[in-house]
């Protein structure tokens, strides 16, 4: 007859925090964001779009590799907020992969505070609350970065941010694509 002797309650209590705790962190993420379900895209544009799609209803300037990848610049700028924003796409494997929205002004640290509060403000009016707070990080007064980041259960990611650098502020918002099959 083989005896079989207890675990030692430390390990016990252990097992059970660090399955409390994924449980817990499991349950933040899935509470975060309940109507965040998955990102298709931005305005008109799908993820997966092929490039050719993509040409016929934007007029492209610019196509550059980017790491095996193709980057295409819009000619035109897309307004938000009435605001305009450079508009490019990264295409992986020939279809749509992540959007880009990029503004670059002259402006002070306050400014281009306001203008993260913004842009972070319609995103989060749109899809909920951010993963975690916005995070701001000071390099010894010379630039500040602003961002949040706002993440879906396919795992399509969207990233707010603001960098100020020599009086210039530049704000960038981009999505990108989850995972077919989602991350749950």
């Amino acid at each position: 007859m083989k005896l079989k002797t207890a675990e030692p309650p430390n390990r016990r209590r252990l097992t059970c925090s660090t399955t409390l705790t994924t449980l817990n962190g499991l349950t933040l993420v899935l509470t975060q964001a309940p109507d965040r379900q998955s990102l298709q895209g931005f305005q008109q544009y799908r993820f997966g779009m092929s490039e050719q799609k993509i040409r016929t209803t934007t007029q492209i300037n610019d196509s550059s590799s980017e790491e095996g990848n193709v980057r295409l610049k819009a000619a035109d700028t897309t307004q938000v907020d009435g605001a305009a924003y450079q508009l490019s796409f990264l295409l992986k494997d020939g279809k749509l992969y992540r959007v880009n929205l990029l503004r670059e002004s002259s402006a002070r640290v306050p400014n281009c505070d306001g203008l993260f509060e913004r842009i972070f403000g319609l995103v989060r009016a749109k899809y909920g609350a951010p993963d975690k707070e916005p995070e701001v990080t000071n390099v010894s007064g010379i630039s500040q970065l602003s961002s949040a980041r706002f993440t879906f259960r396919d795992g399509g990611i969207i990233n707010t941010s603001t960098l100020y650098l020599k009086q210039k502020c530049t704000v960038s918002v981009a999505y990108t694509a989850g995972m077919k099959g989602g991350l749950f």
